[in-house]
């Protein structure tokens, strides 16, 4: 063990001199620890800067060296001169060794000898056969990085609410040219979200507006081979130089997908084996596909699959850093021991990380790259053996797979208990906050935190539309996706109001098939008129029409909004208001809405069909009045959606919803509720939760805050603050 401590320390060294190099930072003298003297990139005068996050990191890969040596069982396996295989040994199989041994070599019995075979042997690179394809649910992709820089040409983005990875390489052959090779990466990944380096500030560009406007319209799942081709068609059209490798991963549904270019890569893990390991693609050795603007390989040589991916099911995503220097059976081991212990998501990326820096700087070692360089020798000159790791970048990415239920109430006690006083206080959501409890009693209940269902901030921010709301219109392929066969359905509905100024009205009339909502106009208060009066009447009007019809089921929404406006008007009410009324007539939802109070329908966790607002410009909806000065009946949107099923779920709300509310969140939000077994009252409650939590943000990322920078051209974050009314109704046999 002495030389292994020794190596030990010696990695340490040199992760300080790789953090040092990488920051262009002075050595730190001992008598101030607690700043460095950093150069600017751009050439411009020194500057003493604090620099605790380069601090934290470096002692977090000290750590988790320390900590990856005291999980591993022993050295790597090594090919010793008579052929023979050094294994690792168990604690207790050293103990009962010869102390003054590093470690227990035994002989394999028959068969290959060679790393490869011994991985196999272990489940490591042969994928094993899957398990049966998992029921749909909602499953998150809870996601961290480790980076440790040589010559700084890897790049990497995580975005946890998309459910999106990216990982490249540059070549870094290009050096002997004089371009500087990591160059290449940050214009090929400058549309995305996140990677270590100044160029962060610069991550939001159009390449990744595909992706970003799929995931704000809906929560449509990102399709890596469409991010990857996006990306590189921007980076050509730079003409930047240089050439990089590239894997991108995203989880849609219970699917994991990939698009892979080159040697950088990813495996997939369950019960601690690989059941899954993307291929290098080499043209020799040493010598990967690599994309560039003018190179031979192309996005369509991409490596493109998916597979079926179920809750504790771990997937590790790096460069050849990490393939080349980590065994598929040391990294198996490193995900199991990791597991046991209970290792959060950040240690295993440590570990993970720090074993392969250890085993880049090792003589001895056999690794991927020595096992790939004695092939390549063996066929060119003779039976040369080389032994050693690759010194190289090193970026690793682990991302769990894990029920998103449990990611929204397992989070920190701190926030929790933050954001648990703030729910206490909305009094409507009460019954669901003690019902979660009961349900979840080996959890901590923490909070419905938009962030965590979306986690969108000011390097998050998606772009805005300039073609219209596409995101609104019907997806036709979807409403005939499962369900049951239609028959005679009910609407089991329930409402959640948060008021903030009192504007908001809604009705309900569960035998009649019957939800309403109706939102006030706000500007009337700065004339001194109840700005809330127009929408109650109208509210009551059309309660009182259903209640009053022989044969309710014969009402069209649209007759009802008619008859109430009317009355409305005859009562000479003050006001304005926008309205929403939904009917189910045996398997048929109707509607007749105007303004921007909108609801959904859902299927399967997936919306089915959004209403599309009405608005004359932004903020300024579509509003009924008695003073003539709103708009015609006329203009109100009436439709109906057949083929409704038993399961089916409707969300009505005014814009204090969906003003705060993706629609991505909004199918998150059923889909943990659906999973949670939640009755109607306790999903609209845990809705109006997440759309409170949302409006009184100052930096999420809303449809309200997305709207004003597309209006005004300026920027801008947080939600809307403004009454929250939302009514979920349950599709459900009438037998039931």
């Amino acid at each position: 063990m002495e030389k292994l401590e020794l190596r030990m320390r010696q990695a340490l060294i040199k992760v300080d001199e790789r953090v040092a190099r990488f920051s262009k930072m002075a050595v730190m003298e001992k008598s101030r620890p607690q700043k460095l003297i950093e150069v600017d990139r751009r050439g411009s005068k020194k500057t003493e800067k604090p620099v605790v996050k380069m601090l934290q990191r470096v002692q977090r890969v000290r750590n988790a060296l320390r900590d990856a040596l005291r999980l591993r069982l022993g050295p790597l396996p090594c090919l010793r001169d008579d052929g023979e295989v050094s294994v690792p040994a168990s604690a207790s199989q050293r103990n009962k060794e010869n102390e003054d041994s590093d470690s227990v070599y035994a002989k394999l019995e028959g068969g290959d000898h060679s790393p490869a075979a011994l991985a196999l042997k272990d489940g490591g690179d042969g994928p094993r056969e899957l398990d049966a394809v998992p029921r749909a649910q909602a499953l998150w992709m809870d996601m961290t990085s480790c980076y440790i820089p040589d010559h700084d040409e890897d790049a990497f983005f995580c975005h946890p609410g998309a459910g999106v990875v990216g990982v490249v390489d540059g070549v870094g052959g290009y050096r002997k040219r004089g371009v500087d090779a990591h160059l290449r990466n940050r214009a090929f990944f400058q549309p995305n979200l996140s990677f270590v380096g100044a160029f962060a500030r610069a991550l939001i560009a159009n390449a990744f507006a595909e992706a970003k406007r799929a995931f704000t319209e809906g929560g449509a799942p990102v399709c890596p081979y469409t991010l990857l081709r996006s990306a590189h068609e921007e980076a050509a059209r730079s003409l930047t130089p240089g050439a990089s490798t590239a894997v991108i991963v995203s989880l849609d549904g219970a699917t994991l997908r990939w698009a892979c270019v080159s040697d950088s890569a990813f495996a997939v893990l369950r019960g601690g084996r690989i059941v899954h390991r993307s291929r290098p693609q080499e043209h020799r050795f040493n010598c990967p596909y690599q994309l560039s603007a003018t190179g031979a390989d192309r996005v369509a040589d991409a490596d493109v699959g998916g597979m079926p991916v179920v809750d504790g099911d771990v997937v590790v995503i790096g460069t050849d850093g990490l393939f080349d220097n980590v065994l598929d059976v040391e990294l198996e081991h490193l995900v199991r021991k990791g597991t046991e212990l209970g290792l959060s998501l950040q240690n295993m990326a440590d570990n993970i990380a720090a074993t392969a820096c250890e085993i880049s700087f090792g003589w001895l070692v056999h690794s991927p790259s020595t096992s790939s360089t004695e092939s390549w020798r063996n066929n060119e000159e003779g039976a040369e053996r080389f032994y050693g790791g690759k010194v190289d970048d090193i970026t690793v990415v682990v991302a769990f797979i894990v029920s998103s239920i449990l990611l929204v109430i397992s989070k920190s006690k701190h926030q929790a208990t933050k954001m648990t006083r703030v729910m206490e206080t909305l009094q409507p959501i009460q019954e669901t906050l003690i019902e979660i409890k009961k349900r979840t009693p080996e959890v901590r209940v923490a909070k419905f935190v938009a962030k965590v269902l979306l986690p969108l901030g000011t390097k998050y921010a998606p772009s805005a539309r300039e073609d219209g709301d596409a995101r609104h219109q019907r997806r036709a392929e979807r409403p005939d996706a499962g369900g049951a066969r239609p028959c005679a359905l009910r609407m089991d509905w329930a409402a959640c109001v948060l008021p903030r100024h009192g504007e908001d009205a809604h009705f309900g009339h569960a035998e009649a098939g019957f939800i309403g909502v109706a939102d006030g106009v706000g500007g009337y208060r700065d004339h001194g008129v109840d700005a809330g009066a127009f929408a109650r009447e109208l509210m009551a009007n059309a309660l009182a029409k259903v209640e009053l019809a022989a044969d309710a089921r014969r009402l069209r929404p649209k007759d009802v909004l008619e008859r109430a406006y009317e009355t409305a008007v005859m009562k000479a009410t003050p006001g304005a208001s926008t309205a929403v009324i939904l009917s189910l007539d045996r398997t048929t939802l109707r509607w007749a809405y105007i303004g921007d109070s909108a609801f959904a329908v859902l299927r399967g966790g997936k919306i089915v069909y959004r209403s599309v607002p009405q608005q004359r410009r932004f903020n300024y909806p579509y509003q009924l009045s008695s003073d003539g000065r709103g708009d015609s009946l006329a203009k109100a949107m009436v439709g109906g959606l057949e083929a409704m099923r038993d399961g089916d779920v409707v969300v009505a709300g005014t814009d204090g919803l969906f003003d705060n509310l993706h629609d991505g969140q909004l199918e998150r939000a059923v889909q943990m509720g659906t999973e949670l077994g939640f009755s109607s009252k306790n999903m609209a409650d845990m809705v109006a939760g997440i759309a409170y939590d949302v409006s009184e943000s100052e930096r999420a990322c809303s449809p309200y805050s997305l709207g004003c920078w597309k209006a005004y051209g300026e920027r801008g974050f947080g939600g809307k603050k403004d009454d929250i009314t939302v009514i979920v109704a349950y599709i459900v046999s009438k037998d039931s």
